[in-house]
């Protein structure tokens, strides 16, 4: 029990205030997919030949034809097994790695600061400001989802907070996993993390009763 009390008198707590919009201004548009105009136009023909007239030799005529061997039999490969009678196999991709495409999220820290106004005449930013974007399909025209991430306020060095940023942006992501893997947002199209997915449902929930 002293350990630990001395423990508890050694912790360092400090308050970091975040703040996120997830339907932010910012719109990340891919771009547009280019078809080659020589795509639609070109075709390839196959060279067909002039049939020819058969010609049959007197010596078939009237004279019935010589039974011949099924080529099919004479010509069947003959199955190949091991000294031990068990057929090989293929050795198996031991570094073969399943990828999931749509679960790619990156962080972006900006250079500058975001406006965190509440009200139309006040004038307020932030300490620093990123985004977490994700991709938003499998396909290259889906365009992604962006999340903004903004510090207000911390007790820590000022000039530590693009590392505390790029490190909230890593606890995002993970949460943001957790989230479509439990089933919360949409697996493809949604870059929320799970606490905020389920702030946001509350205070929906909250005001379809009121």
């Amino acid at each position: 029990m002293e350990g630990l009390a001395q423990t508890e008198q050694q912790a360092s707590v400090s308050l970091t205030l975040i703040t996120v919009d997830t339907s932010p201004s910012l719109q990340l548009v891919p771009p547009a997919v280019k078809v080659p105009p020589t795509a639609s136009t070109s075709f390839y023909t196959t060279p067909v030949s002039t049939p020819q007239p058969s010609t049959v030799s007197p010596d078939q005529i009237g004279n019935p034809s010589t039974p011949m061997k099924d080529g099919s039999q004479a010509n069947a490969s003959t199955p190949t097994s091991t000294p031990g009678g068990a057929d090989v196999a293929e050795p198996a991709e031991g570094d073969a790695i399943l990828v999931d495409v749509t679960d790619q999220t990156w962080g972006a820290v900006l250079s500058h600061r975001l406006g965190n106004s509440t009200a139309p005449g006040e004038l307020s930013t932030s300490l620093i400001s990123g985004y977490l974007v994700k991709r938003g399909g499998t396909k290259v025209e889906d365009p992604p989802v962006v999340m903004e991430v903004n510090i207000v306020h911390t007790d820590g060095n000022p000039r530590a907070l693009e590392a505390l940023l790029r490190e909230m942006l890593n606890y995002f992501r993970g949460l943001g996993t957790l989230a479509r893997a439990r089933g919360m947002v949409d697996r493809e199209t949604d870059v929320r993390p799970w606490h905020i997915a389920a702030a946001e449902k509350g205070v929906r929930a909250l005001y379809l009763l009121m």
